[in-house]
């Protein structure tokens, strides 16, 4: 998934790959559903 299909920045998402920062409560909650259900969260992003 890439950071303009769900609206983050490139380097946001980076920076999370790397492991540089680590994601609390809801936002590591929504990327958890993103890694495992990608469609799910793309539909609902964009209707």
């Amino acid at each position: 998934m890439t950071s303009a299909r769900i609206g983050i920045s490139p380097r946001t998402l980076q920076i999370r790959k790397q492991g540089h920062r680590r994601p609390e409560g809801t936002a590591r909650a929504l990327l958890r559903v993103a890694e495992s259900h990608p469609e799910a969260v793309l539909e609902a992003l964009h209707r």
